[in-house]
């Protein structure tokens, strides 16, 4: 481990880290997107194929700004299935199979990982391109306990998403943190870079040891453990509803 970097108040160089919901917290959804393939019996790769063919400007990327809902997302998806594969998939199918990810258990030692982060001082935050789970557009998809975040932004909420830069910008406008001060976590290679691009330190997330082993170096703190003594500090959690509020 590198040598921890203090700054002359005694305190780590860092304010907060960022972090990613799917790929780092949780599995990633494309491997939901497997699992249904496999469930109703369909070609691999043919999910997939319908979402990235509209990931610019189409329906995935409306469901992450706040255009669609799942329900309405989940008709012209299966629509495109059912033509593509000559099979009815049912709407309702996908709407009750995304729904199970609502029940996902976060990787432990991401949780312990995000505990020690606060116990060491800094703030934390959720900075996820996520959806809405219902028409009235009330409820997002949501696994993790949000009081683990001082601040959770949600592109479905704030209305634009990774890579955007003013995704960033909302959660470190929340944060009250310079970008400088910042370190990221995110297992999509765009986003890492676009937050780079701001001036944030950024680790691409392959898998959970090999995340945690490079937030631990650069932050200069263990992050397997809490230390006897040590308690995370409770958040004061702003969610990114005042952020529309705002018109930001």
């Amino acid at each position: 481990m590198a040598d921890t970097e203090w700054a002359n108040d005694g305190k780590l160089n860092y304010e907060a880290v960022i972090f990613d919901m799917g790929g780092v917290f949780l599995p990633d959804p494309l491997q939901k997107f497997k699992d249904f393939e496999e469930r109703m019996d369909l070609p691999p790769g043919s999910v997939s194929k319908v979402i990235l063919e509209g990931w610019i400007k189409g329906p995935w990327e409306k469901i992450m700004i706040d255009e669609m809902a799942i329900p309405e997302f989940s008709n012209i998806l299966c629509g495109h299935l059912s033509q593509n594969t000559g099979k009815l998939i049912s709407p309702d199918t996908w709407t009750n199979f995304m729904s199970t990810y609502d029940n996902a258990k976060p990787y432990p030692e991401m949780i312990t990982a995000i505990k020690c982060v606060r116990a060491h001082g800094l703030k934390t935050a959720l900075l996820t391109n996520n959806c809405f789970v219902d028409e009235g557009k009330s409820e997002t998809l949501m696994p993790l306990d949000r009081c683990l975040f001082d601040v959770v932004t949600e592109s479905c909420v704030v209305g634009c998403r990774k890579p955007d830069p003013a995704a960033y910008t909302v959660c470190l406008q929340n944060l009250n943190v310079a970008s400088n001060k910042v370190v990221f976590l995110d297992d999509q290679a765009k986003n890492v870079k676009a937050a780079q691009a701001l001036g944030i330190t950024a680790i691409q997330v392959r898998n959970c040891t090999q995340a945690l082993s490079e937030l631990s170096e650069v932050l200069g703190v263990p992050l397997d453990r809490l230390d006897p003594g040590m308690t995370p500090i409770s958040p004061r959690t702003s969610f990114d509803m005042g952020v529309r509020e705002t018109g930001l």
